[in-house]
């Protein structure tokens, strides 16, 4: 139970962060059993039934954590295309506020090259406003840019950790199911002879021993399905990593410690804050009503044409952004207590 609690929260935990999160991520286990497999073909005495050789596998190879996975995730081409956009964006960010500092929004002071004097020239209402605009807007939008690419990087770490467990718990589990098979084959295998011994002393037919033969070779095919299927388990991890595909991987999953369970409440308060496109749509609300204001400048949003169109345009975007706001918000906060009631469902289970 305490297991299951700790694992929940985690999930609650992304999903506060990030979003969504891969349903198999609910199936984690702190322990693992790792099983060799060698199993040899029979063939059953009576003729009629004859089992299908087993592909021999023992699960061997690099042996990866949480942990593990997650670095070999962080190492992909995404991220390190996220961390350079990252990048990209400081140096935007710096270079606006460099324009902007020494900025004048008035006028140009000038030397002539003709009379060798220095001139001053006001500019008009509406170069004012576009200077007004990179002066005090641009930096602030240059900075905003750079916010959401750093949570978009934070975003890609989390989406690629995320999908690296859930690969590498749908690889444990088919290691598990293995193991599981393997304890089928020989129970049948067990029962066959123990009927074949009945069937030599006369106290069963020929059919008993039939029946136990087909339950054998059915038990030994399972197990081929659950081989392949650990194979393919192994290719999507690999393929995903970009690893090659041949790659021998066993799991193992360790627990990392306790995250206690918090109430619903508690995990609304942080998905508001948190989720990326809440906070998109807070901050460009900010910067949008900051430009509004610096288009009226000099009444230039009633004066000028162009300016009055630009006025509008923002004011009617400002206030989709206003609904986006809320419509997005009571999704995220159904979305995180629909989680929970799942969480507490699966606690209960």
């Amino acid at each position: 139970m305490k297991r299951g609690k700790t694992w929940a929260s985690l999930v609650m935990a992304g999903l506060v962060a990030v979003g969504g999160m891969p349903a198999n991520q609910l199936n984690a286990v702190d322990k693992v059993e790792t099983t060799a497999i060698e199993i040899q073909a029979k063939e059953t005495t009576n003729g009629l039934f004859t089992t299908s050789p087993l592909v021999k596998n023992v699960t061997a190879g690099v042996v990866l954590t949480q942990r593990d996975a997650r670095k070999e995730a962080l190492a992909l081409p995404a991220v390190v295309k996220a961390q350079r956009t990252e990048r990209e964006r400081f140096d935007d960010m710096n270079n606006a506020i460099a324009r902007a500092k020494d900025l004048d929004t008035e006028k140009i002071t000038f030397e002539n090259p003709f009379t060798g004097k220095t001139e001053t020239k006001t500019y008009s209402d509406t170069i004012q406003l576009s200077l007004r605009i990179q002066k005090y807007w641009s930096p602030d939008q240059a900075k905003l840019l750079w916010e959401l690419a750093k949570r978009s990087t934070e975003l890609t770490y989390a989406q690629m950790e995320a999908t690296a467990d859930g690969l590498l718990m749908g690889l444990y589990s088919a290691q598990n199911d293995i193991a599981s098979k393997t304890r089928d084959v020989d129970a049948a295998r067990l029962t066959l002879q123990r009927t074949r011994d009945k069937q030599s002393v006369g106290s069963v037919t020929i059919f008993d021993v039939e029946t136990s033969a087909l339950d054998l070779e059915k038990a030994e095919k399972a197990l081929v399905w659950a081989q392949r299927s650990l194979e393919n388990s192994t290719r999507s991890y690999n393929r995903f990593v970009a690893k090659p595909l041949d790659r021998q991987v066993t799991a193992k999953l360790v627990g990392y410690g306790t995250m206690p369970a918090l109430p619903v409440d508690d995990y609304v308060e942080r998905a508001i804050q948190a989720r990326m496109e809440l906070y998109n749509l807070r901050e460009n609300i900010v910067l949008q009503t900051r430009l509004l204001e610096i288009y009226t400048f000099k009444n230039l949003n009633v004066t000028d044409e162009d300016t009055k169109s630009n006025y509008t345009r923002t004011a009617v975007n400002l206030e989709k952004m206003k609904v986006d706001l809320v419509v997005q918000t009571r999704s995220i906060v159904a979305e995180i207590r629909g989680a929970y009631l799942e969480m507490q469902k699966s606690r209960l289970d």
